[in-house]
């Protein structure tokens, strides 16, 4: 397998090792995907269980998935989620799946999948950063969003800057991560690094200039054919609260503009 993209910490040769083992009667490609898909939704459907029909939909691509492998290949499946989550949790300022994913040559260049660098994701955010001071000091949070964010890296990357810069607070309470892809498995790529890192947010599946995300930051929809991922802290009570002060404020908005005119 071709490497374009030198990437040999030990937790990226553990990754490979047992990424391989898994190539022996699989296409690579295909390994990879089904690798993304079985994480992402083993994630979700402990956490984003309201909506009925999409955890019924999950449910159904890892019973499809996991027909095509036997039971030691599953076991492996387990151990290079079991590595990502280690290696995000010893180094959180990394896109390590991205970085996996383009030095295995797995960037997709026809649709200009040529994934950020790092120290670049780095220097952008740094030179933003500090502008939502007065945001998150009136509302409480601000909020960051990609468009094209493939694996994350620009969204992980502000996580690392914010933190940088706010020593005596969090990003996991202070920042919504938002981010948005055509591609599936890159956009879940992304959806699994914000879950394991403990980033509240969501990842939104579809073009983002035919389909792009509707509603509010709280309350996210998206059109025809497009999905919607939720990350765990999404569902913490600290985010709850503000989706219900949000909501009220949504509702008292709505009567006030339909209440009659005095006369």
């Amino acid at each position: 397998m071709k490497e374009k993209i030198p990437f040999d910490t030990p937790d990226a040769k553990a990754f490979v090792t047992t990424f391989r083992q898994l190539t022996n009667r699989h296409e690579p490609w295909k390994v990879w995907s089904d690798f993304v898909t079985l994480s992402a939704c083993s994630i979700a459907v402990q956490f984003d269980c309201v909506d009925k029909e999409r955890v019924e939909q999950r449910l159904k691509w890892v019973s499809n998935v996991s027909d095509r492998y036997s039971d030691g290949e599953l076991e492996r499946f387990g151990k290079l989620l079991e590595i990502t989550a280690s290696a995000l949790q010893a180094d959180p300022n990394q896109d390590f799946l991205g970085r996996l994913y383009m030095s295995l040559d797995f960037g997709n260049s026809w649709r200009g999948q040529f994934f950020t660098p790092w120290d670049v994701a780095y220097m952008m955010a740094m030179m933003t950063m500090g502008q939502d001071d007065d945001l998150i000091a009136k509302k409480g949070y601000a909020s960051t969003l990609d468009t094209c964010c493939g694996a994350g890296c620009m969204l992980l990357a502000a996580a690392t800057a914010y933190n940088a810069t706010h020593k005596d607070r969090s990003c996991r309470q202070d920042m919504l991560f938002v981010g948005q892809d055509l591609d599936q498995v890159v956009a879940l790529m992304c959806y699994i690094q914000l879950s394991i890192l403990g980033y509240a947010g969501y990842v939104a599946i579809g073009n983002s200039l035919t389909n792009p995300l509707g509603g509010t930051e709280l309350f996210p929809t998206i059109g025809e054919g497009g999905e919607l991922w939720y990350t765990p802290k999404w569902y913490s009570p600290i985010w709850q609260l503000r989706r219900l002060k949000e909501l009220a404020k949504m509702i008292d908005s709505s009567e006030s503009q339909a209440k009659p005119l005095e006369t």
